[in-house]
């Protein structure tokens, strides 16, 4: 676990709701910006399957979490190299709470 990045190293953020009676589900942010880091923070219980992250150069990242539980907190989903251009994060998910709040952060 990490901390929020300050509010002025923010460059991106986007928020999306899971239920628990959806299953699995694609979360999907069109973050669409350059940053050094991609930060997710949880509000509620959530099993996290991959992450896949796209970049404007075409390529992509997967980031592996196994289909494991995690609850309330900070994250740090990837550090990027130098100052990369992020063009959309699919997220699956699937909440164990009754409403899981997913936010996604890139900063600088």
């Amino acid at each position: 676990m990490v901390t929020l990045p300050p509010r002025e190293r923010v460059v991106w953020q986007d928020t999306q709701s899971i239920a628990r009676d959806e299953e699995w589900v694609d979360v999907n942010y069109g973050v669409d910006g350059n940053g050094s880091a991609l930060v997710l923070d949880l509000n509620g219980q959530a099993k996290l399957n991959f992450a896949e992250v796209t970049f404007a150069s075409g390529n992509v990242q997967v980031v592996d979490f196994d289909e494991q539980s995690h609850g309330n907190g900070t994250y740090k989903l990837l550090d990027l190299s130098g100052d990369q251009h992020v063009m959309t994060v699919r997220l699956v998910a699937k909440s164990e709470s009754d409403d899981t709040k997913i936010n996604l952060y890139l900063s600088k």
